[in-house]
């Protein structure tokens, strides 16, 4: 009978050992959100969002349309502020700011410092390096079923203080709450398709070189965001 019950427990024992892997498992997850950001950089997309941009007891609301292909991306916005639409592109041959109406307007192209100031939000593939993740469950927005994770900055030049970023499997984000220095972005996917063309890269006006962009004027900027200091993903207009 000693004999018999030694062996339970010694089964008991290394059962329990066995156990540990895969709790250590899911609390690694800094692979999985990795994984979905290297799925990213090969995945085509259009994704359209309503963004709402709120501080000091203010809120305002734009709609962004992005455009995604490897090697390339395009944002295009609406709403802000009463400026009209804006775009960026962001090419194999630079990136661009692109406004105007119809058949009149231009693009700018950017300098290399104005290139790292304001990384669109979705684009995490350029930043991820700057924060900490961990999962924060799912989510399912515009039909897409979505893993979401929390994102907290590691140095103080990050974009966000902290952030929750929801993506499919394939990488696309669709939702994204992310906390700034004074105030919050809420940017949530309304639809998304999986139908872009080379077309929709293509520059609509002519591109004019130049040193700067200026930024929005700080009268015309929501409270809580000074000067130079947009949101992450609105386009500065040329």
């Amino acid at each position: 009978w000693k004999r018999t019950s030694a062996g339970p427990r010694r089964h008991q024992r290394a059962a329990t050992h066995c156990h540990h892997g895969p709790r250590a498992d899911r609390r690694s997850t800094g692979g999985g959100f990795a994984d979905i950001l290297r799925g990213a950089q090969g995945v085509s997309y259009k994704a359209s969002y309503k963004m709402t941009i709120s501080g000091s007891g203010q809120a305002m609301t734009m709609e962004m349309t992005t455009y995604v292909k490897p090697g390339k991306r395009r944002t295009d916005s609406a709403g802000i502020m009463g400026m009209g639409a804006a775009s960026t592109y962001n090419l194999d041959t630079g990136d661009f700011t692109c406004s105007g109406q119809g058949a009149t307007g231009r693009c700018t192209k950017l300098t290399a410092a104005e290139r790292t100031q304001n990384p669109v939000p979705e684009d995490l593939t350029k930043v991820a390096a700057d924060y900490e993740t961990s999962p924060a469950g799912q989510r399912q927005v515009a039909g897409q079923n979505a893993q979401c994770f929390l994102m907290k900055a590691k140095v103080p030049t990050a974009s966000f203080s902290e952030a929750t970023t929801c993506m499919t499997a394939s990488g696309i984000q669709v939702y994204m709450q992310a906390k700034m220095a004074q105030g919050e972005m809420i940017q949530e996917a309304t639809s998304v398709s999986t139908t872009v063309s080379d077309a929709d890269f293509q520059l609509p006006y002519p591109v004019t070189e130049a040193s700067s962009i200026p930024g929005f004027p700080a009268g015309q900027l929501p409270p809580g965001f000074p000067s130079g200091q947009l949101p992450p993903g609105i386009p500065r207009q040329p």
